[in-house]
């Protein structure tokens, strides 16, 4: 069986889906941010980016100085720290263009640069 054609539970745009396949399906390759919910309607690309956008800005809103280094412990057990950064997830450019991580980049790092990271959920600040 190969992949499907699959309609979008929150937009109903088609896609295809590799569920139940011998070729694994495109959502199975995103890096291990969150469990994967088969129970869940298929979103497509589009859709489960939104989402993930979403459950990661609830979870890094919930972080505090004082929870941010056993945050990032369970993260890299959980083999979130892995993968590539993501621009708008792990990473923005401002309006200069410099790079400024994001603070779930930051937790998924696993701990403290002190360098006085813009978005550093750990406390630090450059003197």
């Amino acid at each position: 069986m190969g992949t499907t054609t699959r309609r979008c539970s929150d937009c109903g745009t088609a896609f295809g889906c590799g569920a139940g396949s011998a070729t694994p399906c495109w959502c199975t390759q995103l890096p291990p941010i969150m469990p994967l919910d088969f129970a869940q309607e298929c979103r497509c690309p589009g859709c489960l980016e939104a989402e993930v956008r979403r459950r990661i800005e609830r979870f890094v809103a919930e972080v505090t100085p004082a929870t941010a280094r056993e945050t990032a412990r369970r993260l890299g057990e959980a083999g979130c720290a892995s993968g590539e950064p993501v621009e708008g997830r792990d990473y923005v450019l401002d309006d200069l263009g410099r790079l400024v991580f994001t603070r779930w980049y930051l937790l998924r790092r696993g701990g403290c640069c002190e360098q006085g990271c813009r978005n550093c959920p750990y406390g630090f600040e450059a003197r």
